[in-house]
């Protein structure tokens, strides 16, 4: 059986590489290029 120890690393690595994503990804405008690919495909289609 895994140790309290072993489960409380696992959730505070996990939360610092979310926060560590958050912090690289800050400034990038991802959100906003999927939004326009969606848009151009809805109008266009996919060919």
């Amino acid at each position: 059986m895994w140790s309290r120890r072993f489960w409380l690393a696992v959730v505070l690595g996990g939360a610092a590489a979310r926060l560590w994503l958050w912090w690289v990804s800050m400034g990038t405008n991802d959100v906003i290029s999927w939004y326009n690919y969606a848009e151009s495909i809805a109008a266009n289609g996919l060919a």
